[in-house]
């Protein structure tokens, strides 16, 4: 049975952001250079380590959440719990709120989604609110972010919300006062909150961090799950998009998104496709050729790829958001070739002379990409 002891002392917890080390860039491969969250980060804690990543003395802002590309770093609500909770009170009310917990209504108020910080919800969430039809708005009382300890987190939700409404063609409702109403009415034998409670419960077990799970299940003990290029691990902002784009598809034309292509002569090391945090890189083997793979839905466009490419052959470029509706598509095909010089056998889209004599030079020249990779994988 679960522990509900431990369960509460978990989700007593959950106002610091969520942290799943294995997806960091930086904690998967010391060549990255990723800083997206230690940018935004108000207080500058976050650290980086061999063995994770480190928050002490967190503001619990969440701002790194909008920042991280790979969902390591993430806040509660997560997106698709608070785009959830968006459609919900689009259908229960004629207005529905959205507010940082500074200005959080001091009794329970059921019309809004509190956040820690506004500046904490990204542009992908902003884009997916501004579809609910004018039911959602942002509560933003006139005294604003003055004498907030966030400093930034005002200038971030604005160029959050700006870049989303610029997309939508349409405009975020802000309003300094909130407007408490009834419910809509409904059919009396449907008991609608019990069913979002538990449609949220189980529908929301796929975006509860693994070491949330883990603790909850008493997985201490447990060795911990690593991950790895099979496992496509799509984050919470690309699902908020995916599921947008689904609704309305007439944004892919407009919306433009970060993915890696070859250029060059690819060598198949495999450290692009073992490293990356979400798995949109494969590499498969059939009938003797070698494909590089991408699921474009999966990528974040993180670059941690391009980093770690030891060739130098692979590029991020920007394409339309119609590529991420896209089955998964090669980037790149090879075969075997034999080294004149000493007779090896080497892999590579084109034939490179003694390029099996070089490849051994420069294995022995690259002290922990592949390395790495190996461990995590």
């Amino acid at each position: 049975m679960l522990d509900l002891l431990k369960a509460a002392n978990i989700v007593s917890n959950l106002g610091n952001p969520v942290v799943g080390s294995s997806r960091c860039c930086r904690v998967r491969s010391r060549l990255s250079t990723c800083r997206a969250c230690l940018e935004v980060c108000p207080a500058g804690v976050i650290k980086w380590t061999m063995d994770g990543l480190e928050t002490a003395k967190c503001p619990e802002c969440g701002l790194c959440g909008a920042a991280c590309p790979t969902g390591a770093l993430s806040r509660m609500p997560s997106p698709l719990q608070l785009t959830g909770e968006a459609e919900r009170l689009a259908g229960t009310y004629e207005n529905g709120y959205v507010f940082c917990s500074r200005h959080a209504p001091q009794k329970r108020f059921r019309q809004g989604i509190e956040v820690p910080c506004l500046g904490s919800i990204s542009w992908e969430e902003w884009l997916a609110l501004l579809f609910f039809s004018g039911t959602i708005k942002v509560f933003h009382p006139a005294e604003g972010c003055n004498r907030c300890c966030v400093e930034t987190g005002g200038e971030i939700w604005r160029e959050q919300m700006r870049k989303a409404e610029s997309l939508a063609e349409k405009n975020m409702l802000v309003c300094t006062r909130l407007n408490i109403e009834q419910k809509k009415d409904r059919p009396r034998h449907i008991n609608r909150e019990r069913r979002q409670l538990f449609g949220a419960l189980v529908g929301g077990l796929g975006e509860v961090p693994e070491n949330f799970v883990s603790g909850l299940l008493g997985g201490e003990q447990q060795e911990q799950r690593r991950i790895t290029a099979a496992e496509g691990m799509i984050t919470g902002r690309r699902r908020v998009l995916l599921d947008l784009l689904w609704k309305q598809p007439e944004l892919a034309e407009r919306i433009r998104v970060k993915l890696p292509r070859v250029e060059g002569n690819c060598r198949f090391c495999e450290a692009c496709s073992i490293l990356c945090p979400q798995g949109a890189l494969k590499q498969n083997r059939v009938n003797g050729v070698i494909r590089l793979e991408l699921d474009g839905a999966v990528c974040s466009g993180c670059n941690l790829c391009v980093e770690v490419c030891y060739h130098r052959v692979l590029r991020l470029e920007e394409n339309k958001a119609v590529e991420l509706g896209k089955s998964a598509r090669c980037l790149v095909e090879g075969r075997e070739f034999t080294c004149p010089d000493c007779g090896g056998i080497y892999t590579a889209v084109v034939e490179d002379g003694s390029a099996c004599c070089k490849q051994r030079r420069q294995w022995a020249e690259m002290p922990y990409v592949i390395a790495r990779a190996k461990i995590l994988g």
